[in-house]
């Protein structure tokens, strides 16, 4: 038994440095095919939408007062529902999420450049590595605005904790948020963890695009295929309706309060269908427009 451990150990010894090589010839790789300018599109697009926001947001209490206690819990981009920006940011956040890496899986396998390097790598880790680059991009250039417009808020109101009677104007109720007596007790943690759960599905989207890119030829179809596909979910919500309203689409759900009814079991079940799908046009993509 000893001897059988040592072998092992000595086994992995001599494996790791190898492995380590591969992940760090595939993390330099894919820093190299991300495009800067393409990030910073992304992060423009969402502090256009943000600034806008606050501007929005801001001038009723510059104007007249904080006369309802405002504080940045109750007006952020992600609870704001009077504003223009709120529903632009999260109709694009699927396109914002997509810009920096999503498409490079498909530039690469179009010029043949995937096929030049997965002899070295590894088309398995190599998949992996486009997938993992995809989802963190997708987060990162989600996550960003939504923390800066949080953040910002605390400049110019006060950090007050919300009351259901003084935001009774908001509605922020059990039907439209989730995990409403957090919101209410903790809002700062009900917020933090509202802009993680929104950057996840921004990774989720990002990934999805590069799954649906092995199956669609034109860059620009590709590039808006999860916009369109949260389009189609919209569209779907108005004729196909779950009992009580309740909504179906990341539009409404991945904002901190939603205009629309909604439960967390659907929210799981629509995370994990996609999440599904995505792998699925993955694998399958792979089997059929990778591997011959």
């Amino acid at each position: 038994m000893i001897h059988f451990v040592k072998d092992n150990l000595h086994l992995n010894l001599k494996l790791n440095p190898k492995i380590m090589e591969l992940n760090y010839q595939i993390t330099n790789y894919l820093k190299h095919r991300i495009i800067k300018r393409s990030v910073l599109i992304s992060l423009i697009i969402g502090a256009i939408l943000s600034g806008l926001q606050i501007i929005q947001g801001l001038i009723p209490i510059v104007k007249y007062g904080n006369i309802f206690l405002e504080s940045p819990y109750t007006r952020w981009l992600s609870i704001d529902p009077f504003t223009f920006g709120p529903i632009m940011f999260f109709i694009l956040l699927p396109l914002m999420a997509s810009i920096p890496a999503a498409t490079i899986l498909k530039e690469d396998l179009t010029s043949g450049l995937l096929l030049q390097i997965k002899t070295r790598i590894g088309l398995n880790r190599l998949l992996l590595g486009y997938g993992l680059a995809a989802l963190i991009g997708g987060f990162l250039v989600v996550a960003i605005p939504l923390l800066t417009n949080f953040l910002t808020y605390f400049l110019f109101l006060p950090n007050i904790r919300p009351d259901f009677l003084i935001n009774e104007n908001l509605m922020i109720i059990h039907e439209n948020t989730m995990f409403v007596d957090l919101f209410y007790s903790h809002p700062l943690i009900h917020g933090l963890l509202s802009i993680l759960f929104t950057s996840l599905w921004g990774g989720l989207f990002s990934v999805l695009t590069t799954s649906i890119s092995l199956w669609i030829k034109s860059k620009f179809l590709m590039l808006f295929s999860s916009m369109i596909f949260q389009t189609f979910l919209l569209i779907g919500n108005l004729f196909i309706k779950l009992p009580h309203q309740i909504s179906y689409v990341p539009f409404d759900f991945l904002k901190e309060t939603a205009s629309s009814p909604i439960d967390i079991r659907i929210v799981i079940l629509t995370t994990v269908i996609v999440s599904f799908t995505t792998f699925l046009l993955l694998i399958i993509g792979r089997n059929k427009k990778i591997v011959w």
